[in-house]
């Protein structure tokens, strides 16, 4: 089976190409200090920690022939590396003579044969001198800088304490640029002050500078620094894993396609940090966006142009079920999306009978939350209900990751069914623009981890469909932490239709608190349980439910958690 591509230019696949393979980094402190510090190296900008921000490989190691031995052997245990590239790192790479940085330049470089350097520095800190400097050395190899410019925003960068404007970085890239120097720009997401909107302008406007890499990553709050006094004496919100995600992603999708993202996360020790605290690996991190971007048909790039979004291919194999209605089988799970009986079917007789939905519109407005929408069968026959009623509205928030699947049922339903609303067009406009308005419903659809979606939602609802469509696959819908929170927003006399029977899922909500009853025929593939607040509960089995204590774990971890937890009670 062919490796699916990032969706993202990964610094490591830009120098594969440039160099036949990866190139690593062996980072070096030059103890050159900063200009931005004082004498005894008090000061500085706020977010700065005391040692410049130095590689964590190379923390305890003093004097660079020993840091240079120290990164070079990490990189060949861990990585299997053989080419690598000499990384001035921590503090400002720059703020030295020439003729000092010449001669520590050349001691690091003679020696190892590294194939290129890269020199992390500010805007503030290029001299005349080493401009030509470095345009003498990049015809011996590659030289790249790496400028520090944090964000565009001139008042975001006084109220850190950078002591330049944006205009010094606009000048260090044309500088650099004349010289022939290829140049990438770091930026942090989260400083105080900061938002969304603030973001997006420092991605778009260091989109349009031909930049030859771009380095993001979230704020870290590092202690005993300035901001680490400033956020214990007055917190200020910084981001967890799927805030930061989300907001990545849409910067992503606004840089050049062909610009090398160099990375997205940092790796600052747990101890060092004081906030935020997270509970995903930096790996763990990587692997989650990569997945969020496929499942949203999202690209880097994809937003850089107007018009140059195109949808993602999705190729799935079409299934007729028994009651005319067309369903997708899933390669990756080997089953397909709804019962042979019927999607339609299903959605009919379990979801829509088992939530009592039309005397619910019979007797006033009816708030549902759809979790696990997929093709969007059980939303759209909703809609059917409150629009042939014509008597109550009904709002819709329907919740899935994978936005491919909408536009490929949009396009199955458009070819093959005859409804009596334009499923197609509701089903296109939801992958478009995320909602869709009629008269007497509303449906707004929630591209993202059904975490995240969930913190967004506000107030609480009449009914809640949740279809996980294989439990073990998908085990962050089916937690005992997600119950809790379901029965939380679930109004008193509200019903939670649940399309699976897994014994631990099954648990999960009799210890959430919720009253079970089956539903479903005999000898039929159509079954599920109905949840509610109050009334007569099944017996379900003593099994350890699914766990996902913060509320990030991936589906494997919290998969591996459980079948460690049932090994411990086993011995």
């Amino acid at each position: 089976m062919l490796k699916e591509s990032l969706p993202y230019y990964s610094y490591r696949d830009y120098l594969t190409q440039r160099y036949g393979e990866p190139l690593f980094r062996v980072p070096i402190d030059l103890e050159l200090g900063c200009p931005n510090r004082r004498p005894d190296g008090s000061g500085g900008c706020t977010f700065c920690p005391e040692n410049g921000a130095r590689a964590v490989q190379t923390l305890d190691v003093s004097g660079t022939e020993a840091q240079l031995a120290a990164g070079i052997s990490f990189a060949k245990r861990r990585y299997k590396a053989r080419r690598f590239m000499l990384y001035i790192q921590a503090y400002t790479g720059t703020f030295a003579s020439v003729i000092e940085q010449k001669k520590k330049y050349s001691e690091l470089l003679e020696a190892y044969p590294f194939d290129a350097i890269s020199i992390g520095t500010r805007p503030d800190c290029l001299s005349k001198a080493t401009l030509e400097y470095l345009e003498e050395l990049n015809k011996t190899l590659d030289v790249f800088v790496e400028l520090g410019v944090q964000t565009i925003h001139n008042k975001t960068l006084e109220r850190i304490n950078r002591q330049h404007d944006w205009q010094a970085s606009l000048d260090a890239i044309a500088a650099l640029k004349a010289h022939n120097i290829k140049v990438c720009a770091h930026i942090i997401v989260g400083l105080p002050g900061e938002d969304r909107e603030h973001y997006i302008q420092t991605v778009k406007t260091l989109a349009s500078l031909n930049l030859d890499g771009i380095k993001i990553h979230n704020l870290h709050i590092i202690k005993n620094t300035q901001l680490a006094k400033e956020y214990l004496a007055q917190p200020f919100p910084v981001m967890d894993e799927h805030e930061y995600a989300q907001i990545l992603i849409e910067l992503i999708r606004r840089l050049p396609p062909d610009l090398p993202l160099m990375r997205f996360a940092t790796d600052t020790p747990e101890k060092e940090i004081v906030a935020p605290k997270w509970h995903m690996s930096k790996g763990q991190f990587s692997e989650y966006v990569t997945e969020q971007m496929r499942l949203r048909g999202y690209r880097q790039g994809d937003l850089f142009e107007a018009g140059n979004e195109e949808p993602q291919s999705l190729m799935p194999t079409v299934f007729e079920c028994k009651d005319g209605s067309y369903t997708f089988w899933n390669e990756m799970f080997r089953d397909y999306y709804h019962p042979r009986s019927g999607a339609r079917k299903q959605a009919a007789e379990l979801f829509l009978q088992e939530s009592s939905l039309r005397e619910r519109l019979k007797n006033g407005p009816v708030r549902l939350l759809d979790i696990g929408f997929g093709m969007g069968y059980n939303s759209l026959l909703a809609c059917e209900m409150a629009h042939s009623l014509a008597l109550h509205p009904l709002e819709i928030h329907a919740v899935d990751q994978d936005r491919r699947v909408i536009l490929q049922s949009a396009d199955i339903i458009k070819n093959v069914l005859d409804e009596k609303l334009a499923w197609a067009l509701i089903l296109k406009e939801l992958y478009k623009n995320g909602i869709y308005t009629s008269e007497y419903f509303n449906i707004s659809l929630h591209n993202s981890d059904v975490r995240y979606a969930l913190e967004q939602q506000k107030g609480e609802f009449d009914v809640i469909f949740l279809d996980p469509f294989i439990e073990r696959s998908n085990c962050r819908m089916v937690t005992l932490e997600l119950f809790k929170h379901l029965k939380k927003i679930l109004k008193s006399d509200g019903v939670l239709v649940y399309s699976g029977t897994h014994t631990a899922s099954l648990s999960a909500m009799a210890d959430a608190g919720f009253c079970l009853t089956a539903a479903g025929k005999p000898k039929s593939d159509i079954h599920g349980i109905v949840a509610k607040h109050k009334g007569p509960s099944l017996e379900c089995k003593n099994v350890l439910p699914y766990r996902d204590p913060y509320g990030v774990w991936t589906d494997r971890k919290i998969r591996q958690y459980r079948e460690e937890e049932i090994k411990k009670q086993q011995h």
